[in-house]
């Protein structure tokens, strides 16, 4: 299994460094905060990825299963879709309104944003990033224990540290977490019993050709800038209506464009399985550079972070700018 450690690390990493820096929850003055959420976002990602390899059921379980984590994350360890102000989250929290406790907007935006940025895209980068094992389990019987063992302690962990210095004394009521608890093991049961893909011919790593190539339903650029678009217009379709008062749209109208733009975009990739690599590394791309661009829309709207924390996330973005651009200049070429 010593040839299975590079692709587990990577993915490992990658989640939190995706979910947490690259959005500036944790800026890049606070990096070693990030020490505490590694084992939650890491752990979730690899157990994720294996279930949908071990299963052969590819993307739509991994969104699946991201959302059931999202969920289990925000709803019950940091219970922040009842109380977003209380993680530093005030501007949602006093917009729109609530259903069954939770605010809507708020709970719409963290769960699609973790269920793509932080799961969903860290198993597409790494299975880019490692071809050769993207069809093959990492990890053998003990190896997914040692990591069923880490998640729970890295859940455990950051859900100590909420309740007893992010946010004391905001408990939540039984009935909420219990109603959390169940749709996170409905969407388990819906994933593990979603159909296989069944025995497809796989695709060479390469897909046939270099990046530079077209195939599949569209050229690769045009994939970057859809999922660019999609991404960037599902986030501020939430976001920048809350940051003015009177709201220049009702709640109902912003939270219905947000579905719309995220049922048209799934709908889109439903053949992203069939894809070519240079197709998956275009649609990652356009997704990749979307947490740090509208983390800074919205210090720009909420006056969030320092003049530290903004400049960090401008580093990041034309940091990923230029590291997709310079990966596509050189020809992207799997190992």
């Amino acid at each position: 299994m010593s040839g299975n450690r590079a692709p587990v690390a990577a993915l490992f990493l990658l989640s939190p460094l995706v979910a947490e820096v690259l959005s500036g929850s944790t800026p890049l003055t606070g990096l070693a905060g990030l020490v505490f959420f590694i084992p939650m976002y890491g752990g979730a990602a690899v157990l994720i990825r294996e279930i949908s390899v071990r299963r052969d059921r590819g993307l739509p379980v991994v969104l699946l299963l991201g959302l059931a984590f999202a969920l289990l994350e925000e709803g019950l360890v940091v219970q922040a879709i009842f109380h977003p102000q209380a993680v530093e989250a005030a501007s949602w929290g006093a917009a729109g309104g609530r259903v069954l406790g939770a605010h809507v907007t708020f709970t719409l935006a963290v769960l699609v944003y973790h269920a793509i940025w932080s799961i969903t895209l860290p198993i597409l980068l790494c299975d880019l990033l490692f071809p050769g094992s993207r069809s093959r389990p990492l990890l053998g019987r003990t190896g997914l224990a040692v990591m069923a063992a880490v998640l729970l302690a890295g859940l455990t962990l950051v859900a100590v540290l909420v309740r007893v210095r992010i946010a004391p004394g905001h408990p939540t009521p039984v009935a909420r977490s219990l109603g959390v608890a169940l749709a996170v093991g409905v969407l388990c049961l819906i994933a593990v019993r979603f159909p296989s893909r069944g025995r497809r011919r796989p695709l060479p790593p390469g897909g046939g050709s270099g990046i530079s190539g077209t195939a599949g339903p569209a050229a690769p650029w045009v994939i970057s800038l859809a999922s660019a678009a999609a991404g960037s217009a599902f986030l501020l379709a939430l976001m920048v209506p809350i940051a003015f008062d009177p709201r220049p749209l009702p709640e109902p109208v912003s939270v219905a464009a947000a579905v719309v733009i995220a049922i048209v975009a799934l709908a889109a990739s439903r053949r992203a399985g069939h894809w070519s690599d240079r197709h998956r590394f275009a649609l990652a791309g356009g997704l990749l550079p979307v947490p740090p661009a509208i983390g800074l829309v919205q210090a720009a709207l909420h006056g969030y972070g320092t003049p530290g924390d903004r400049a960090g996330l401008v580093a990041l973005l034309a940091a990923t700018i230029i590291l997709l651009i310079g990966i596509h200049a050189k020809g992207f070429s799997p190992r």
